[in-house]
């Protein structure tokens, strides 16, 4: 394919991972968080047929785990925010009892 390596760029921004070079753009959710510094870096390899970008991200803790980079889908699914709940929070009881003839 045709594509301007010279406008190859990617950003990184805790676990979510951007990589943009015309006409292609990909988002990528992690598992874990990436960290953004001179260790991560792109190249592209002419070479092949098809020309190859590879990218290495590093992780914020080294040796960390990430599960299912395989599943494509968990990927690219933007992460839930976690919201706690009003019954969980203690915040709020939702009956209380403020008097009693007993």
């Amino acid at each position: 394919p045709d594509v301007r390596v010279s406008n190859m760029e990617f950003t990184i921004d805790g676990s979510a991972f951007s990589f943009h070079c015309k006409p292609y753009l990909l988002r990528l959710v992690f598992p874990g968080t990436l960290v953004d510094d001179e260790r991560a870096h792109g190249t592209y390899d002419h070479s092949d047929e098809n020309g190859t970008i590879t990218l290495r991200l590093p992780k914020e803790i080294k040796g960390e785990i990430f599960e299912d980079l395989d599943l494509l889908t968990t990927l690219t699914q933007p992460r839930k925010r976690v919201t706690p709940s009003v019954k969980n929070s203690g915040l709020m009881n939702p009956i209380e009892v403020v008097s009693s003839d007993d």
